[in-house]
């Protein structure tokens, strides 16, 4: 669901670990998005995000990717350390509408789902 929580230039905190983000880290908001995000399992068992524009579904009769349906990896756009272009993984959650912001925690840039981030009211 859309909630607009984070605008360019606030200062959020994580909540949960993110990649390699320590929960409580401040960061800052450059840009904002929104989109569907996927949970994927790799094939070593480990679930990470990745959003809709870096997957394709393999069987070519189906138009929307289900819980359950192998994709393949067609874009690495987040820069993702985890796949590779060509990799299949298993789809085991979808979100839809998902507010995503573009960040930068000690000097690096992420996109972070909304619900790891919440507003540093210090």
């Amino acid at each position: 669901m859309r909630s607009e929580q984070f605008w360019p230039g606030d200062v959020v905190l994580t909540i949960s670990g993110y990649e390699d983000i320590p929960i409580g880290s401040r960061g800052d908001v450059l840009s904002r998005w929104f989109g569907t995000v996927y949970a994927v399992e790799l094939d070593d068992g480990s679930i990470h995000w990745m959003d809709g524009g870096e997957l394709d579904l393999i069987h070519p009769t189906r138009h929307t990717i289900q819980p359950g349906d192998f994709v393949v990896v067609r874009s690495n756009k987040h820069k993702h350390d985890f796949v590779n272009l060509g990799d299949v993984v298993k789809v085991i959650k979808i979100i839809q509408d998902v507010d995503y912001y573009e960040t930068n925690f000690h000097n690096r840039i992420y996109w972070i789902p909304g619900f790891f981030l919440a507003a540093d009211i210090c």
